[in-house]
């Protein structure tokens, strides 16, 4: 995670466990369990507590754990991106498989102090995260930023239909982790079908009527991408708006912001003088 916010989101999602179930995988599903056929299942695992809930969980029994031999491996076919990650899609992904395995990679160096390595390789040891795409994008729930996810003896497997839904099971493994560390990281076998049941979730900062340095946006993106929002909404510019003259008749005195800076010198006395963002800012 990016870099203050990691304490704050550990301590939350510890005080934030309780009880949870997720919905059964079908049993058409194209995952399996990590059971061998035939046999009856025991100690199968509860559902791991993330935010949001996973929807469907198929619990194994036994534990994968993060080792010093863990590699995060990107498989070479999408490393770059896959098709469905192209322009003209709902919310064009910003970044592709490999990249978003170097933030996974940092994230988990912050949350475990286990330092893992980032390789592209399309085959994977037990010890390994593998991230891969080519999930259904046919199936109407998974849409195009659900993902599946394997926990087994063989390994982690997160499988999305675009770059962004393997994003997404990045950040329920992260949240696992946390929640793991004392039992030496070690997370549920079991499998996983999830998505979101909406597809645009955001929330709204109004950084006009109060100044935000970028360094504390930055610390807020990195806090909705952990509980999977998908999108960030900035209020740039506004004053009180009390334009009653009975109930704020000095309303042109009060504080207002204007927040973006541009480097036309015919506007950019506009911007505000204690905190203003520009256009490379944003990006």
């Amino acid at each position: 995670m990016r870099r203050v916010g990691i304490t704050f989101l550990a301590a939350l999602a510890a005080v934030s466990v309780v009880s949870v179930s997720a919905n059964p995988l079908p049993s058409t599903t194209q995952l399996t369990s990590s059971q061998p056929t035939g046999t009856k299942k025991c100690h199968v695992n509860p559902t791991p507590f993330v935010i949001p809930s996973l929807q469907e969980w198929d619990g194994g029994s036994g534990n994968w754990k993060l080792n010093a031999n863990t590699r995060i491996v990107v498989d070479p076919s999408f490393a770059n991106g896959g098709a469905l990650d192209a322009d003209s899609t709902f919310m064009r992904n910003p970044s592709n498989l490999k990249q978003y395995a170097a933030s996974f990679q940092a994230d988990i160096s912050e949350v475990t102090g286990v330092n893992v390595e980032v390789v592209v390789s399309s085959t994977y040891g037990a010890n390994d995260i593998f991230l891969t795409l080519g999930a259904d994008s046919t199936d109407p729930e998974l849409n195009i930023e659900g993902y599946l996810l394997g926990i087994t003896r063989k390994g982690i497997s997160i499988q999305g239909v675009t770059s962004r839904g393997a994003f997404w099971g990045t950040r329920s493994v992260l949240q696992m982790l946390i929640l793991a560390d004392e039992r030496g990281y070690a997370l549920p076998h079991g499998h996983a079908r999830d998505f979101p049941n909406y597809s645009e979730r955001k929330f709204m900062q109004d950084i006009a009527r109060k100044p935000i340095p970028m360094s504390d946006l930055h610390e807020y993106a990195t806090l909705s991408s952990f509980y999977k929002f998908n999108t960030l909404h900035h209020h740039y510019n506004d004053n009180p708006g009390m334009q009653v003259k009975s109930l704020m008749p000095d309303w042109q005195t009060k504080y207002a912001g204007f927040r973006l800076r541009t480097e036309n010198p015919e506007y950019s006395m506009y911007a505000s003088n204690d905190t203003s963002y520009t256009k490379q800012d944003m990006r």
